[in-house]
């Protein structure tokens, strides 16, 4: 299957549902709620037309409904409406209240699992010995970030060494931070053109590289 806006979806879902309306939508959410395998997750029309309903504005749920874009808050948002959705479930006063808010939660429950099982494009900062185990390693979705945290991880070696540090370093390392700069913008044109880049520093080797991981493997790392 296709990209879709900035993910690939799962490779095993359910078929693509016979119309895009509630009917349809729920029997997949019921069939991925009663199973709980990951072939059976419901598939992207499904997830996006679920989005919808919660969409305002440009939130998370917003874009991906209608691009396809996968946002750096999203799970957080659709954590957040679970709770919020349970709150009021326990809250309703009328059994009809209840049951509305109660048949909500298996939908987005439903839409969290496949934005946990799409992959997507991230940026890996590592900093370590050539040939040994990195010293540090952060995961981000987001391209600026990476070559922030770049600049970030480059200025605190500099500065924690003993032996003193050049000066051309430490202003490289401000560069990269300062998204107005040459610098800042040359290393997302490497990211771009490249997939990554790298800065040597004393027996250190710096470097961000494009992986391809899953939406939850990232969150897992922290991200």
């Amino acid at each position: 299957m296709r990209d879709i806006g900035n993910h690939t979806p799962p490779l095993a879902t359910q078929e693509y549902p016979q119309d895009n309306t509630n009917k349809y939508v729920m029997a997949q959410v019921h069939c991925w709620a009663e199973e709980e395998h990951d072939n059976l997750i419901i598939h992207t029309e499904s997830a996006r037309e679920i989005a919808a309903w919660w969409a305002e504005g440009t939130n998370g749920f917003a874009q991906f409904a209608s691009t396809g874009t996968i946002t750096d808050g999203l799970i957080e948002e659709i954590e957040e409406q679970i709770r919020e959705t349970e709150q009021m479930s326990e809250r309703a006063t009328f059994a009809t209240q209840r049951a509305e808010w109660t048949e909500s939660l298996p939908a987005l429950r439903a839409l969290l699992a496949y934005i946990r099982a799409c992959e997507i494009d991230a940026w890996e900062v590592t900093e370590g010995v050539p040939g040994q185990a990195h010293q540090h390693r952060a995961v981000f979705l987001s391209a600026e970030d990476a070559v922030t945290e770049f600049g970030e991880r480059i200025e605190a070696r500099a500065t924690a060494d003993d032996a003193g540090t050049d000066a051309e370093v430490l202003e490289y390392a401000e560069e990269l931070q300062d998204d107005t700069s040459d610098e800042h913008h040359f290393a997302l044109g490497a990211l771009a053109n490249y997939g990554g880049t790298r800065y040597p520093f004393g027996d250190l080797m710096f470097h961000i590289t494009r992986v391809r991981m899953t939406y939850g493997e990232i969150k897992e790392q922290g991200q």
